[in-house]
């Protein structure tokens, strides 16, 4: 006990009537009392105890037995019991759990709380009642994942004076959403397309008492779209080819408010990109269909011919059954053309030459003559 609080209990035993000098005799001698060694043998102090002005509120059968046993010598002796079960119950001090006293630190500071479990992780740090004179916002993030979908989130708290950040930021971004929409539900045969897909999802936004701002995005990747139809069979074919050709798609937003600005909202996305590719998917096929109808027109005009001199061609160049003009080699035809001229021009020559080793016999010339032309040359005039 220091001397304030030896002061205090003196004037609290004055005020119950004890006299001033009683009073600080009691107090020096009761609160000096130390510890007993075991096994000491001891008196009650029975002068002591019934001057104490608490002695009045002891219950009377306690007052007996000071009064019985106040001659007694007793042999000072602890509870062992009691020792060992006070040893059970204490506590250590927790790992990770600091106490500064001073003032380089806030009064209330946190610096980390950790949680996990299956699938599941989240932590927050700087937790404090003065961020200025810890110089650091208070942060917190997790994750966690259930089936073929994953999530994370991160939260922000900066109210820091000097800082520029809002105060409140919180960010939320998800994989592995099932996207699915039957377009055929909500109306029949009106061109709304079915989607299906994997959709992952992002939002943050960021607030103070100033505005906030916030934004977000979706993204269909990979992505199918089609249509039951628009009520015609050739703009339904096209319609489709032209979703067919997409493969992913996405959108996002930005919206803001000020004092000074106002409201500020806008929409984002590659829609100008998807729908150029769909079209150039929808004019190819058109382009594609034309085509085979041309050269079918055409197949249909020459094989349908009967001009006697495309029949000598064909006969000539041996093209058996009609030509097809669609899966036509050109090179292959000049080809064969070229083929069957040398043939001819080979058939040309080898007749000529028969006919002249006729004449060459009824003109007298032996068919051993080594040199044919000679020997016709010397029967010759000239």
């Amino acid at each position: 006990m220091n001397r304030k609080q030896r002061r205090a209990e003196i004037n609290r035993l004055q005020k119950s009537g004890i006299k001033r000098a009683e009073a600080i005799k009691v107090v020096e001698t009761y609160y000096s009392v130390k510890a007993l060694e075991e096994g000491k043998r001891v008196k009650l102090n029975y002068e002591f105890m019934i001057r104490h002005p608490d002695w009045k509120n002891q219950r009377d059968d306690f007052k007996d037995w000071v009064t019985a046993h106040k001659d007694e010598v007793f042999t000072v002796e602890y509870d062992k019991t009691k020792k060992e079960k006070k040893a059970k119950v204490e506590r250590k001090r927790l790992k990770g759990t600091t106490f500064w006293y001073g003032t380089t630190k806030p009064a209330f500071l946190i610096e980390r709380i950790f949680a996990s479990g299956p699938n599941f992780e989240a932590k927050i740090n700087d937790i404090s009642n003065d961020q200025d004179l810890l110089g650091k916002p208070m942060k917190g993030e997790g994750a966690f994942s259930v089936g073929k979908t994953s999530h994370t989130a991160n939260l922000v708290v900066d109210a820091r004076k000097n800082s520029t950040a809002k105060l409140v930021t919180v960010s939320y971004s998800g994989k592995g959403f099932g996207a699915n929409i039957d377009g055929s539900k909500i109306a029949s045969a009106s061109g709304i397309p079915s989607i299906e897909g994997t959709a992952s999802l992002s939002v943050k936004g960021a607030f103070d008492m100033g505005g906030f701002d916030a934004s977000g995005s979706v993204d269909l990747n990979p992505v199918k779209l089609t249509s039951d139809g628009l009520g015609n069979e050739i703009v339904t074919k096209y319609y489709n080819t032209a979703l067919a050709s997409v493969t992913r798609l996405t959108a996002g937003y930005k919206a803001s408010y000020t004092e000074k600005d106002g409201v500020g909202f806008s929409l984002n996305g590659n829609f100008a990109d998807q729908f150029g590719k769909a079209l150039m998917a929808a004019v190819s096929e058109v382009g594609q269909d034309a085509k085979k109808q041309a050269l079918a027109k055409i197949n249909e005009k020459i094989n349908g011919s009967s001009s006697e001199a495309m029949n000598k061609i064909k006969e000539f160049a041996g093209i058996q059954g009609d030509i097809d003009v669609q899966n036509a080699n050109f090179a292959s035809i000049q080809k064969l053309l070229d083929n069957k001229k040398s043939q001819v021009e080979a058939e040309i020559k080898k007749k000529a030459g028969a006919e002249a080793t006729k004449a060459l016999e009824k003109a007298g010339v032996p068919l051993g003559t080594k040199d044919a032309a000679n020997a016709l040359k010397k029967k010759l005039p000239f």
